[in-house]
């Protein structure tokens, strides 16, 4: 008898570094000229600071990262989620992150979004890990002798210097408390759609 397991339904979460591709030196200035190594001038969020500008990249948008990060942002829509080439997927907002020893991001999605990310500028594997969470309802908690992705509600991710996160913007996600002594600085943005998305007769749409 064979047996075949097929992991229906999935959600893809994407991760890959992507420091070789980048203008290491056009990255630290941009770092430099933004506002998250000053605290009084970044907002409070829950359990950590995040920069009031969100549009980072749209200033940058020449910029190497931004283009990188629009390069695999199209390798996971078009690639990977295999969207019609009559979509666009393009970035909304985005803003850096500041979590400072101790600080911590409550769990959350991202209204108003389809695909969500984050950049890691400055990390290490213990700054606090980057976990995604399963909000499906669960009718019984059952004890497991080991987790996989078939009996997780949880999977945790430690993420490096340079590393890329792609992911659906409804994936509830958070960052554990950083139990290091130094500052955590990621690039977070949002992203939508725009050109034909659908043709079918009772759900065809255009977003412009």
């Amino acid at each position: 008898m064979s047996t075949e397991i097929t992991p229906l339904f999935g959600c893809a979460i994407y991760h890959t570094n992507i420091e070789s591709e980048l203008n290491m030196a056009e990255l630290v200035a941009m770092m430099n000229e933004s506002d998250i190594n000053q605290k009084e001038k970044l907002e409070i969020n829950t359990g950590n600071r995040h920069t009031v500008e969100q549009y980072f990249l749209k200033r940058y948008e020449e910029s190497v990262l931004a283009k990188t990060i629009k390069k695999h942002l199209n390798i996971y829509f078009h690639n990977i989620l295999m969207a019609s080439d009559d979509i666009e997927i393009y970035i909304t907002q985005s803003w850096l992150n500041r979590n400072d020893p101790g600080d911590f991001h409550h769990g959350h999605t991202h209204p108003n979004s389809f695909v969500s990310g984050t950049f890691y500028y400055q990390a290490d594997n213990r700054t606090g890990q980057f976990v995604c969470s399963d909000n499906r309802y669960t009718p019984l908690e059952y004890e497991k002798k080991d987790y996989n992705i078939f009996n997780s509600n949880a999977w945790k991710f430690t993420p490096k210097p340079y590393e890329l996160y792609l992911f659906p913007s409804h994936v509830v996600h958070k960052v554990e408390p950083n139990e290091s002594n130094i500052t955590r600085i990621s690039l977070a943005f949002n992203t939508y759609l725009r050109g034909i998305i659908n043709r079918h007769p009772t759900t065809g749409l255009i977003l412009k």
